[in-house]
């Protein structure tokens, strides 16, 4: 997440602009700062997104498509797509909620369709990090 987008979110959450104050700190100052932004980042990104305040940022992507007698590349597809997410889904008919993974296409979820609705998401998080001694 941007150093911009954190600060819009400040903006937000607080009614708070830091922009003029950012500008004048001193060296020193800013590598505390650096600190509070990723801080922040890592916060916001374990946090629960819903759907109806927006979907995944997607990327372009590409796929080739092939001739299944010769092989050879006929046509490409392209469209947009996330990266995986984790997703909070709502089964519609049992009124009950379930955790699992999935991406959006061309800002569609994938895996969840009639019955199923992702309400909510969040990036996928960092991996367990082993330490050692």
């Amino acid at each position: 997440m941007s150093e911009i987008k954190i600060l819009g979110w400040i903006k937000e959450q607080y009614e708070m602009d830091f922009t003029e104050e950012l500008e004048q700190l001193e060296p020193r100052d800013k590598s505390i700062y650096e600190k509070v932004v990723q801080a922040l980042t890592e916060k916001l990104e374990r946090e629960w997104i819903p759907v109806s305040e927006r979907l995944p940022e997607e990327y372009e992507q590409s796929s080739d498509i092939y001739d299944m007698d010769t092989l050879a590349v006929i046509d490409t597809k392209h469209f947009t797509a996330s990266d995986l997410m984790v997703v909070t889904v709502k089964d519609i008919d049992k009124d009950i909620l379930f955790v699992c993974d999935d991406i959006t296409v061309d800002g569609k979820w994938v895996n969840f369709s009639d019955g199923f609705e992702v309400i909510a998401w969040q990036p996928l998080p960092e991996p367990y990090k082993e330490v050692t001694k």
